[in-house]
This record gives structure tokens, C-alpha cells and sequence, in this order.
């Protein structure tokens, strides 16, 4: 397409001139004489509710991006402000930006998809640890040869378990929150027994390696 130029008076709107690309992809596509920008190119009976001529001086100048719904088109459209003939103006420029603003949404997209596989890789190796603690201490406990070391055993599994629930209650808050659903609530933190929950899991990898783990 061919850039669309035509130039309107400020305070009337009126059309002082187009150019042959703008007559045809004019609502109207004939003569512009006597007619306002809004009505020739958009078939409007009424300014365009985002119209801001009003405020466009003299070498002033106006950008932006409008979307045809019903075409599904993007045009660019550039505003200055000039001095025609003894008249206050307006020179659109218009240019269909429409395969630029399609390549935009299918980086978008992709980006979205890569921060998606990302996250979903951390999550799944997040969850992998705790699993790893509910498996390695069920299988001390199968192997316990007393009931209290059984007892502990059990105790560091549900820890697991509970610590492994925590991540996927977090997985859903995310959801939540890109659904605007999230209720945020204050909690009182008990810090020693956080720590114990993240560690019980983190023991039991080292356990079952013959690794002595460090608390300091």
C-alpha cells in the first residue's frame, strides 16, 4: 500500500487534500472536495473519540497506532501541523504497519512460550527435591529395623510432602495472580521450622550419598 496523505484544516476538519492512495482507501473513495477527514476516510458522522487536531500547532507533530478491528489492519499514523495556504493544518502520513505488528505478536508469543518452558523447568526441578526426600526416607523406613527410626523416617517424609504441596500451592498462586485472583494475607513466620522444612529434604539426598550435610 501506498502511503496515505491528506491534509485537513485544523478547527473544521475540512479536507484541503488527499492523494490518489488516500482516495482509494477512502470510505467515500471519490472526490475529497467538501468533505471532512472523519467522514472521507472512516465514514464517521462525528469526530474519532481519540481525534487531538485541536491541540496540533503550527510544526507540532502527533504519532500513533490505530487498529482496524473490523479489517484487522495496523496503520501508523504521523500528524503535523503546517501552514496551508493561510490555513492552520493537519498532514496525515498513513502507513499500514499491519505484517510489522503481526511479527510483533508472534514474538510476543514466543517469548511468552519460552518464559513459560522455563518456568515450568524450575518448578519441575524444584519439585524434584523434595520427591527425591519423600523417596529416599520411604525407602529408610522400609528398611528401619526399629520402630522408632520409623517414626522419624515417616516425620521427615511428611515434612517432604508438606514442602512439596507448599510449591505446588505457589505454582497456583501464579495462576491466580495472572487471573487477578490472588488474596495476599499476612501469616506469622516461624523462621527455625522454615528452615527445617527446606532442609529435610536437602538431608535425605545427602543421606542416602554419604554426605554430611553442614548446619550452621
Amino acid at each position: 500500500m501506498d502511503t496515505i496523505v491528506y491534509v485537513c484544516d485544523v478547527d473544521t476538519q475540512e479536507l484541503l487534500y488527499a492523494n490518489r492512495a488516500a482516495i482509494r482507501e477512502s470510505y467515500s473513495k471519490g472526490n475529497y472536495e467538501g468533505c471532512t477527514c472523519y467522514g472521507f476516510m472512516f465514514g464517521r458522522d462525528q469526530v474519532c473519540p481519540d481525534c487531538q487536531l485541536k491541540m496540533l500547532t503550527i510544526g507540532g507533530q502527533q504519532e500513533l497506532v490505530r487498529h482496524d478491528k473490523t479489517a484487522d489492519r495496523y496503520f501508523n499514523i504521523c500528524k503535523k501541523g503546517v501552514d496551508w495556504y493561510g490555513h492552520t493544518a493537519c498532514v496525515h502520513y498513513i502507513t499500514d504497519v499491519t505484517a510489522h505488528k503481526r511479527n510483533e505478536k508472534i514474538m510476543a508469543t514466543e517469548r511468552e512460550n519460552e518464559a513459560k518452558a522455563a518456568f515450568v523447568n524450575s518448578v519441575s526441578h524444584d519439585m524434584r527435591t523434595p520427591l527425591n526426600g519423600i523417596l529416599g526416607y520411604t525407602d529408610m523406613a522400609i528398611r528401619a529395623a526399629n520402630a522408632k527410626g520409623e517414626r522419624t523416617y515417616l516425620e521427615k517424609i511428611k515434612a517432604s510432602g508438606e514442602f512439596m504441596l507448599s510449591l505446588i500451592n505457589d505454582t497456583l498462586d501464579l495462576s491466580k495472580m495472572s487471573d487477578g485472583k490472588l488474596i495476599l494475607s499476612e501469616e506469622i513466620l516461624h523462621l527455625p521450622s522454615l528452615l527445617e522444612r527446606l532442609l529435610v529434604p536437602l538431608r535425605s539426598t545427602a543421606d542416602l550419598k554419604g554426605v554430611k550435610l553442614k548446619e550452621n
